[in-house]
């Protein structure tokens, strides 16, 4: 495809009669060695990738695909520098097309070049800060959650658990709160319970047999003291006695196996309150009448 570009560019100059291209050498002579130097620089980024591949042990180079790619773009430079000299082009009639366009080209650069310097040097943060690899499962600090399916130059996709993907401009991800739920190799599992004032003397041994019951149940539960489990009463409100469940596991969150283990907690806590005859305390409404409110005016009224 190369060899026919280049003759037809020559062709096109031949009609036209083009009195000073900027190509100085035979194409049809050069255009074998410019497809071989693209053919080696194409072999060489090729063969660096896969030994970049083989070094992190994956099919995702993670880190090193920001080496991978400023190899790229100086292999690239290097091609081009070689492919202008095959072709023996003329830099001062190219600069003279360039300064001929050089009034449209800055307008269009100056609206554009600051949002895509941007983006682009957000692009190079966002690989060297080894924050997340193509396919981890991350959370951003305003709430969106996914995978990350591509980290682009310019932005990253994230593919959200409902499957739509979500494209990012990568100078907003350098300014996020990023968290990579993939690497966390440990999960928590955090429950409020709602009991009724009738069974508040009995609570103290319904919230030890809670916490046995989940002992006995999950054998990944994290007991050696550096992460809490505790089953504690922790308010009083206005219908009910409020208790907390917090305990942690040797289980990575966005998983299988811990949304089963989670699962496990409930039915623990479940048995633990079918052992001793307590039912959860239902929520209440609380009903304010037209009347309550006039008479509760009155009585600020009156007090002061």
């Amino acid at each position: 495809r190369l060899f026919a570009g280049l003759l037809l560019v020559d062709l096109l100059i031949e009609i036209f009669a083009v009195e000073e291209p900027p190509f100085q050498a035979d194409l049809g002579v050069v255009a074998p060695k410019v497809a071989l130097c693209i053919w080696v620089a194409m072999t060489v980024s090729a063969v660096k990738r896969t030994v970049f591949l083989q070094g992190v042990s994956g099919t995702s180079l993670g880190r090193v695909s920001l080496y991978d790619k400023l190899i790229d773009f100086l292999l690239g430079v290097v091609t081009v520098a070689i492919i202008l000299d095959l072709l023996e082009y003329d830099l001062a009639i190219g600069l003279q097309w360039l300064v001929a366009g050089s009034g449209t080209g800055a307008l269009i650069f100056s609206l554009a070049s600051k949002d895509l310097a941007s983006a682009i040097l957000g692009g190079f943060i966002v690989q060297a800060w080894d924050a997340f690899d193509e396919g981890d499962d991350i959370r951003l600090g305003d709430g969106t959650q996914g995978s990350v399916k591509k980290i682009g130059l310019v932005e990253t996709e994230i593919v959200g658990y409902d499957g739509i993907p979500l494209r990012i401009p990568n100078s907003q991800l350098t300014n996020a709160r990023v968290s990579n739920l993939s690497r966390m190799q440990k999960s928590r599992v955090y429950q409020v319970l709602r009991f009724s004032y009738s069974d508040l003397e009995i609570l103290p041994q319904v919230l030890c047999d809670i916490k046995a019951e989940i002992e006995a149940s999950c054998p990944k539960l994290i007991t050696d003291g550096s992460k809490p489990f505790r089953a504690t009463l922790t308010s009083y409100q206005a219908d009910c006695v409020e208790a907390t469940v917090n305990c942690h596991f040797t289980i990575p969150e966005m998983t299988g196996e811990y949304v089963d283990n989670r699962q496990e907690v409930l039915l623990a806590i479940s048995r633990a309150l079918e052992k001793n005859n307590v039912h959860f305390a239902l929520p209440s409404i609380l009903y304010r009448t037209r009347k309550d409110e006039i008479g509760s005016v009155v009585a600020d009224d009156e007090g002061e």
